[in-house]
């Protein structure tokens, strides 16, 4: 099960409180206490990124220049 969290010290919260892992900057695990760390080298993180808004209220003006931006890089790949 995957799932997103609203900020980063939340996640290291799940993760200290519950069976799960997490990929988390080192300033975010300075802060946190409890787990278990471990460093990751010579490797390049893939993951992909999906915009998301709220289908019940209109998109704001930036909200609508932040898509076509987005729509302009997919695009150009």
């Amino acid at each position: 099960m995957a799932l997103e969290v609203p900020d980063i010290d939340m996640g290291a919260a799940l993760v200290r409180h519950g069976p799960g892992v997490a990929v988390l900057p080192a300033f975010a695990v300075a802060r946190a206490t409890g787990p278990h760390v471990l460093d990751v080298h010579g490797t390049v993180p893939r993951w992909s990124t999906r915009p998301g808004a709220s289908s019940t209220r209109r998109p704001s003006s930036a909200l609508r220049a932040l898509l076509d931006l987005v729509d302009l890089q997919v695009m150009a790949l």
